[in-house]
């Protein structure tokens, strides 16, 4: 079932199951807006993903065909998720309306965001800026994410580990570490599906029109999180490099040696920590769920996601509880754990390894998404 949401575009697609009915989750299934590398691949078929979550966790499920191309340019994608995400709540909540407050209001269940690559990254938007406290209206609740863009300024990644060090150390640096390569060097060529770093950074500049637009939290919501790291580039910077490269983090020991480098739109500047959600917002974190493949270009990103997101929920409950700066133990640190997982992908191998790979993350994100009601 294909519905229309504004100028006459169709581009979502309900799917439900016998098994469903008007209180079942609803799952926004947000697609990974790149072409897969081999057409005949089962993964390249669109309705697998939202079947497999529609008949596995009985949920209705409807896929956002956003815009995000040449032809579409930001913030164009995130409009359309916006507007998936209005339709759902103005056509689909009601019926999963169940149950009443104290005061006879009526209380909603959360929805469920699914999303994969450039799809993870809206996803992550959606779920980071939607995830409302009150119950008296809809929210997103639950997140799955797959290898997701986070962050469109490719800046390098400030290398926490997901553990408690996130919470206390040192204000994390605006340079890559030294003592480890970078997951887009490391993968640039090698992604588990065929994709490249040159192809994001491509897409990025048919899809941006200007740099600014890569710092846009909406965007890359790491920056929801954090500052960038490195200055935005001038226009005139830009133009002068190529359109694309595969090296991002390469131009810190290179500024301004080639003007046909990308290397001088890369200024580093100093990275700072952002307090994420305010007290005062009134948005309390989803339980999230981010899977990263084995060679994963984006990986970094993944891991940092997670380790920013527990010290965010970590720092919340110790602000909440009016505890002395400087008293933190293990057992408040873990007690963010249950709302962030994150699984990192170890092994990769021939082409029926990295199926099989393809179809445990599945069932993974499946059973996950079972265990966490809304």
């Amino acid at each position: 079932m294909s519905c229309t949401l504004t100028a006459g575009i169709t581009y979502n697609r309900i799917y439900r199951t016998e098994a469903t009915t008007s209180s079942s989750p609803i799952i926004l299934h947000f697609p990974r807006g790149l072409p897969h590398s081999r057409p005949s691949d089962l993964w390249s078929h669109d309705d697998t993903i939202p079947a497999a979550l529609a008949s596995n966790v009985t949920a209705t499920v409807v896929t956002v065909n956003y815009r995000f191309n040449t032809d579409t340019p930001h913030p164009i994608a995130i409009h359309d998720t916006l507007a998936a995400y209005d339709w759902v709540r103005e056509n689909l909540m009601p019926r999963t309306q169940s149950t009443t407050n104290n005061h006879g209001l009526p209380e909603y269940g959360g929805i469920k965001v699914y999303g994969e690559l450039i799809g993870g990254g809206l996803a992550a938007m959606l779920a980071l800026t939607e995830c409302h406290v009150s119950k008296s209206q809809p929210r997103i609740s639950v997140a799955a994410l797959v290898n997701p863009v986070l962050d469109w300024t490719f800046s390098p990644s400030s290398n926490f580990p997901f553990d408690g060090s996130t919470v206390m150390g040192k204000r994390p640096s605006s340079k890559p570490s030294k003592s480890k390569q970078a997951s887009w060097d490391k993968f640039s060529e090698n992604a588990d599906d065929g994709w490249m770093m040159a192809d994001l950074l491509a897409l990025r500049d048919s899809h941006f029109r200007t740099p600014e637009a890569w710092f846009d939290p909406f965007a890359s919501p790491l920056l929801f999180f954090r500052t960038a790291g490195i200055a935005v580039p001038s226009i005139e910077m830009k133009i002068h490099g190529p359109s694309h490269s595969t090296n991002p983090s390469q131009s810190r020991d290179s500024i301004g040696q080639n003007e046909h480098d990308l290397n001088p739109i890369n200024v580093s500047t100093r990275r700072v920590h952002l307090h994420y959600p305010s007290n005062d917002s009134g948005l309390r974190l989803p339980f999230i769920h981010i899977e990263s493949s084995a060679q994963n270009p984006l990986r970094d990103q993944s891991i940092e996601l997670a380790a920013l997101i527990h010290r965010s929920i970590v720092l919340r409950k110790i602000r909440g509880r009016e505890l002395t700066m400087g008293t933190y133990d293990d057992d408040r640190l873990l007690d963010a754990k249950p709302r962030i997982s994150l699984w990192k992908q170890e092994e990769t191998g021939s082409l029926n390894d990295k199926m099989s790979h393809k179809m445990e993350e599945l069932r993974r994100v499946i059973d996950w998404m079972r265990n966490h009601s809304t």
